[in-house]
């Protein structure tokens, strides 16, 4: 029997799981989701004090984020810099009015500002700064609403001669074809159509980005400019086909906007802009499906109080335990309360904060572990019954809701489509 958090990560989340991630708390628990914010500073590049520069990288299962910037030519050994919790705002909350040392062993951390504080706050400052330098800053944040910082030379702890990574610095997907949310008018600018929250392959180069979209019409154009229509990639004669097997490179002779075909009013797809080091834009756009899971713990006895723990909410886990010997951490927007209690016959349901939400293509496999626990009075001690860590595969084949269905007693795993 296992009582240790799992920190495997399913390859199948990287299709998208949205789980929960920032704004995890409880009494004691608020990390705060910085997916949104931004990083001005006086860089080189990125624009030097542009407050929607986003981030370079974003892993939220994780509250991880980085950012790469080059220092000035004219650099003097600082580089000053403030990050907001908010793109495209100044005067919310935040962090600043920290020294951060390049190439230090440990993480400096940064106590978070109100947006109060922010409004006549200082700058952060980046200390030991060499001129036309590149630098990795890498973001954690921390349980307690504050966030660990460490800036480090680019290439520390790897091949410094490496590929240089393209990041794209405030472009966004426009077009007339497809809505983002409530977002309807793609041929204007906003956050839900701000490209950010790259991946990056470390050995490549490469960079991926992916903005989900809902296709409004059959065809239709899509472009990546910036918000003043200066810096459009070049997709003249260029046709994008949705659901192709390969990568359609933005390689057209003028800056303009492409062709999209192929595309089914109403259905969902993932656009995928690749950039590789030598600046070459790839596209691809595959239909994907919206999927919900449900939960449900059987071969109780009534009364019982029942929890689930499981990379279905973050690689790490980060629904937490509500047990006081396991540090009793809970995040996810749930408390200790939201344990799910057994009925008379013995079923647990779960209440629809555990509710989980992730897109797929349809025809990939989705696969999770997870663990259930279960106790006959309260969380103070050990629970009286408890799985090994369970794991299961569910196929995707179209817009679904799941119930997922788990004996406590004998290991069973059911999934039902609703």
């Amino acid at each position: 029997m296992k009582k240790i958090l799992s920190f495997l990560a399913a390859g199948a989340l990287a299709l998208g799981l949205i789980g929960c991630s920032g704004d995890l708390h409880d009494d004691e628990y608020k990390v705060i989701d910085l997916s949104n914010g931004a990083i001005p500073g006086d860089f080189d590049s990125p624009a030097t004090w542009d407050n929607t520069t986003p981030w370079s990288s974003i892993d939220a299962a994780n509250n991880t984020y980085t950012f790469n910037f080059k220092s000035k030519s004219d650099c003097s050994g600082t580089v000053e810099f403030k990050i907001v919790t908010v793109n495209g705002e100044w005067n919310v909350d935040g962090y600043t009015e920290v020294d951060i040392p390049v190439d230090s062993a440990d993480a400096v951390k940064m106590p978070m500002k109100t947006g109060g504080e922010m409004a006549g706050a200082g700058n952060a400052k980046i200390t030991g700064c060499k001129a036309s330098t590149n630098y990795t800053m890498t973001v954690v944040a921390n349980p307690d609403t504050s966030i660990s910082v460490k800036v480090e030379s680019a290439g520390a702890g790897a091949d410094s001669t490496g590929p240089v990574p393209y990041y794209f610095d405030g472009l966004y997907l426009v077009g007339g074809c497809f809505k983002i949310g409530d977002m309807k008018n793609l041929w204007s600018f906003g956050s839900a159509n701000l490209i950010y929250g790259a991946s990056l392959d470390k050995k490549t180069g490469i960079v991926t980005y992916k903005k989900d979209i809902v296709a409004t019409a059959e065809s239709g154009e899509m472009g990546i400019n910036d918000s003043s229509w200066g810096n459009k990639q070049n997709g003249k004669g260029i046709t994008v086909n949705a659901n192709a097997d390969d990568y359609t490179e933005l390689n057209g002779k003028e800056g303009s906007n492409f062709k999209v075909s192929g595309l089914t009013v109403g259905k969902a797809y993932r656009v995928e802009i690749k950039t590789t080091p030598d600046k070459d834009v790839l596209i691809k756009i595959y239909e994907i499906a919206s999927v919900t899971f449900k939960f449900e713990v059987t071969g109780l006895s009534e009364g019982n109080l029942a929890w689930i723990g499981g990379n279905f909410w973050g690689s790490s886990w980060d629904n937490g335990w509500p047990i006081e010997a396991w540090n009793k951490k809970v995040g996810c927007g749930l408390s200790v309360s939201d344990n799910a209690v057994a009925d008379e016959n013995g079923v647990a349901a779960f209440n629809d904060k555990w509710n989980v939400s992730t897109v797929a293509k349809p025809g990939e496999k989705l696969s999770y572990e997870f663990k259930v626990i279960a106790t006959d009075t309260d969380w103070s001690g050990d629970p009286s019954k408890q799985t090994d860590n369970l794991s299961v595969d569910i196929n995707i084949d179209e817009d679904a809701t799941y119930k997922i269905s788990i004996n406590i007693e004998d290991e069973e795993i059911k999934v039902t489509k609703l």
